[in-house]
């Protein structure tokens, strides 16, 4: 019903609960509209109603005789055909229904059917004599998602989550008032918290594994401890599966992730089979990036970015793109005690896409993907001040930005109003 209608929906979080207390749905938003009689539409009745993905199934669950219905024929129901199957739209409250009751009522000594007078029309309710059949069937659908289009997702789907639009379920909203609570920021921009303070063993050990990453107590840095030992031969399967372990959410690791995005898009092209050994020059070039990954048991990451509220802090991005990838990074450059020191912060990488794409439009593509990532950075770091710069050395891209969005072709139109957006020509 909102597809055909399409009123304006505004975010409404509520839990619907049932019988026994169970938890049933939440509400996607609520919207406001007018009930209108089919039979006078003079007659409205505002109304504010929740959304849901699904209200109930389709009722009745089977068509019932008619002859039931034959004195009501002409009585100028709210909805002639109920006894036909029908999806349901909308269930009305008690808080509306009674107030749209009319005196009247209209009655038949062959059956247990009362039809009800109301502002719309008649209203049918009562119990069938008749028993409808009811047939138990079991139906079993098994949807099997190809692996394949799953590999897909590397360089058709990957996206940035929007911070910003997603509404919170209720266990983020509790954490987030929660946080706002018990947290506040002290002139150096640290966090302090009201909290029940935790003690910690003084016997904790030298490091620990922290999501994927090996803390260094000692020095408070992040370390990584790659575990890429393959001999041929190499199967799809195998080395999909071996890579997928490797934990990089800020990107610190994208220099090397960006290689097996491009390596999966290489095998998938080849159409080998999963348990099969893949191609020579394939196994060759893995086995040299094996090498080559190995050695970064020698990074090490300083956990801490320290941001000071008497420190300027600014933030740089970097886009660039090839034939293969196009990537975006930010770092956060800033001078404590008169010493300049830069971390990076995130990166994010994609490969381009299968169909051939011209080079202007995958470089827009980078300041595109930094874009997202710095709208993605700065709603994270809310409460800290940043002088930004976003640099790409493409002046086509430039040369896009610099000029009104309408002027271009859907593609680059699309992608410079997002930039342009999150980062204004100034930066």
């Amino acid at each position: 019903m909102l597809e055909i209608a399409r009123p304006q929906k505004k975010n409404a979080l509520l839990q619907i609960r049932g019988l026994q207390d169970s938890n049933i749905a939440m509400t996607k938003g609520c919207v406001e509209i007018d009930l209108v009689s089919l039979h006078d539409p003079n007659i409205k009745l505002p109304a504010k109603a929740y959304v849901l993905e699904k209200l109930t199934a389709p009722w009745p669950t089977e068509r019932i005789n008619e002859t039931h219905f034959s004195h009501l024929k002409n009585a100028g129901l709210v909805y002639p055909n109920f006894f036909i199957p029908n999806d349901i739209d909308m269930i009305l409250g008690s808080d509306y229904f009674f107030s749209i009751l009319l005196p009247g009522q209209i009655t038949c000594a062959q059956s247990n059917l009362i039809a009800q007078n109301s502002i719309f029309g008649f209203l049918v309710s009562g119990k069938l004599t008749e028993s409808l059949n009811s047939n138990s069937m079991l139906n079993l659908h098994i949807n099997g998602t190809s692996i394949d289009n799953q590999l897909k997702q590397f360089w058709e789907l990957e996206e940035i989550p929007n911070l910003k639009d997603r509404i919170l379920t209720f266990e983020e909203q509790f954490v987030e008032t929660h946080f706002q609570n018990t947290y506040t920021f002290n002139s150096d921009g640290q966090h302090s918290s009201h909290d029940t303070r935790v003690e910690f063993s003084k016997d904790s050990n030298e490091s620990s594994k922290v999501l994927g990453f090996f803390w260094s107590l000692s020095n408070d840095t992040f370390g990584f401890q790659p575990s890429l030992e393959f001999t041929p031969p190499l199967t799809k399967r195998r080395i999909l599966s071996e890579s997928s372990k490797i934990f990089n959410p800020l990107g610190l690791l994208s220099p090397y992730t960006v290689f097996m995005k491009i390596f999966y898009q290489k095998l998938w092209l080849t159409k080998t089979d999963w348990d099969s050994s893949i191609p020579q020059q394939l196994t060759d070039d893995w086995l040299k990036f094996q090498e080559t990954f190995n050695e970064i048991n020698y990074l090490t990451v300083p956990r801490w970015v320290i941001l000071t509220a008497d420190n300027t802090v600014e933030l740089h991005g970097f886009a660039d793109a090839s034939s293969l990838a196009y990537a975006a990074a930010i770092y956060c450059r800033q001078k404590p005690n008169g010493k300049i020191k830069i971390q990076l912060l995130v990166s994010k990488t994609e490969v381009t896409p299968v169909k051939q794409v011209s080079t202007p439009r995958l470089e827009l593509c980078g300041a595109h993907l930094l874009s997202k990532l710095f709208k993605s950075v700065l709603c994270t770091l809310k409460h800290y001040t940043f002088d930004v710069f976003a640099c790409t050395d493409s002046k086509i891209v430039l040369s896009w930005l610099s000029s009104h969005p309408g002027k271009w072709k859907t593609f680059v139109a699309n992608r410079t109003s997002e930039i342009i957006e999150v980062l204004p020509t100034k930066h």
